[in-house]
Parts: C-alpha cells; structure tokens; sequence
C-alpha cells in the first residue's frame, strides 16, 4: 500500500509564496541591474532652448562652439552633435525680431534660388521647412525648420552635416519632427485657401503688368510713351496694394502681406515721379527717377518672396 502524501496547509503555501517574491525582489535590486525588472538605462538628453524641448541621443553632446551659417544670426544658438563625429548635427536658436518673412533677408541673398517651402507637423506645433539649402560661403547641407513665435523672434532648428545622407544629418531630421514646444503654440501654418486664391488673384493682374511695363520701358524712346507706360503701372500698383490691405490675412501671413502693400505703394509713387518726369522731358528728374526704380522694384521682389517662404506661392 502507497505511503500517503503529506498535507500542506493552504496558509503555509501563501506564506512560503511571498517569502520567495520578496527574497527574488531584493536580490534583484542588490544585483545591479542584470536582472530583467531593472531600470532601464537613460537612452537620450534632453535641450530646453529658446521655447523648445529637443530630446537627443545620449551619445550626442552639445557642441562648445556652435558653427556659424552666414546670414543666420541667432540669438543664444546651441549645437549638438554625436560625441564620436564631427559630420553633422543639429544647430538651434532664436532669430531677432523683426522680419516680416520666416528667414533673414540676408540669409536669402546668400542662397542660389528662393527655397521651397513645406509645412510639416512637429509633436505639439507645425513648422516651415526648407530642405538641401546650400548658402554660399557655408561649406555644409542645411535643412532647416523656422517656428514662428506670436510675439517675434522665431525659432530655427537646421540640420546640418556634409550632404543630407551622413548619419547625423539623418538623425537629426528625427529630433526635428519630435520637438515639443515648451510655451504657446504657433498659430496654424497651412497657407489658407481663400486667402491663397485672392492673393493669387492680384498678384498674377499684376506680374503681367510688371513685364509688359518693363518690356515698353527698355524699347520706347517717345518720352509720351515712357509716361504713358510707367503711369500705368503706378495705378496697377496702387490698385494691388489696395487690394491686398483689404484682404484678411491669416496671422502667420499678416506681415508679409503688410510689407508687401507697403512696398506697392512706395513703388507705384516711384513710377509716378518717373512718370511725371518723362512727360515734362525733365532730364534730370528723369534720371532720377528712373534710378529709383530698381530699388523699388527689388522691395517688391522680396516681399513676394517673403510670401512664397510662408507656402503662397
């Protein structure tokens, strides 16, 4: 006959049960973390800088001297980077207020062509990026992404690095699209449709005035018809700007649209004058005025540009 089994109290087995759980527990924490409920180790840094959190990873480091892009002055920049490589990282900071456009007018007149312009979600804000820009006097590729603050100054991360496919510049591109912002966030940056289409609207009247002007300008001797040719454009220009004040920009747009019918209005008195002088074959107020055209001109130029930088292009 089979000797019978011992019994075990129910109670017994609780007790025995949370002995071992508690024995296991502290062995795990005296064994320095080799066990599989230990702390994991820190995988990134975090970058708190002009109004954006940046998490990196942990084998970047900030760099002692950030690189300086011409045309690009930030306010308080910060570059970070891998701490085994010097092909890339990511450079941030904040540019001083005062630009109706998203970048500097003199960053821009270091760039070959005007950039294209791309809104792109980040994890708490939308950004403006400018991809594979090559600044003259500035040896690497940058990417960059401007966030613009209510109150000015807004900020800049650009990825740079010796062409866009070294590992840094790569990684950087995914610290950009995770920054949070720390304080308010930016108003929507997708150009508004309604908005788009008016702007549209005037400024195509007005390109083809602008050509066929200038066209008749530089092939017309008869003072009369010089006259006759630039008082037209000095009326189409005060028409846009009329137009344009009218409109209702978005927020983000509300700058640039400002500056550019204030550089309509400057430009059609210029012709104006040129106009009036031509009629008279007043030489020398001619002259003049035929001198203050190009600069007229160029306002104009770069308040459009300011507008296709914010996607109305």
């Amino acid at each position: 006959m089979d000797a019978p089994g011992r019994v075990v109290h129910p109670l017994l087995v609780v007790a025995l049960v949370l002995v071992a759980a508690v024995g296991y527990l502290a062995g795990s924490r005296r064994s320095g973390g080799s066990s599989a409920v230990a702390d994991p180790p820190s995988v990134s840094r975090s970058l708190d800088n002009a109004g954006l959190l940046i998490e990196y990873p942990a084998d970047w480091r900030q760099a002692a001297s950030p690189p300086s892009v011409p045309g690009l002055a930030l306010i308080a920049p910060v570059a970070i980077g891998p701490a085994k490589a010097a092909d890339g990282g990511l450079l941030t900071g904040e540019l001083p207020a005062g630009e109706p456009g998203p970048l500097p007018a003199a960053f821009l007149a270091r760039l070959p062509r005007l950039p294209h312009a791309e809104v792109v979600n980040l994890v708490s804000t939308q950004a403006y990026r400018y991809g594979e820009l090559r600044v003259r006097g500035y040896g690497d590729s940058l990417d960059l992404y401007v966030l613009p603050a209510a109150a000015g100054g807004d900020r800049v991360i650009a990825c740079f690095g010796r062409t866009r496919l070294v590992r840094a510049a790569q990684e950087c591109e995914r610290i950009a699209g995770e920054v949070a912002v720390t304080g308010q966030p930016t108003s929507t940056l997708t150009p508004e449709p309604t908005y788009a289409r008016a702007l549209s609207e005037v400024l195509s009247t007005l390109a083809w005035a602008r050509r066929r002007t200038r066209s008749q300008m530089s092939s017309e001797s008869s003072p009369s018809a010089l006259a006759a040719a630039a008082s037209g454009l000095a009326g189409r220009m005060s028409s846009a700007a009329a137009s344009l004040a009218a409109l209702q920009a978005p927020q983000p747009a509300s700058a640039a649209g400002s500056a550019l019918a204030s550089a309509l209005r400057r430009a059609g008195r210029t012709y104006s004058a040129l106009a009036a002088a031509a009629g008279a074959e007043e030489l020398a107020a001619y002259r003049s005025a035929r001198a203050a055209v190009a600069p007229a001109e160029a306002a104009v130029d770069r308040a459009l540009a300011d507008l296709v930088l914010l996607g109305y292009g």
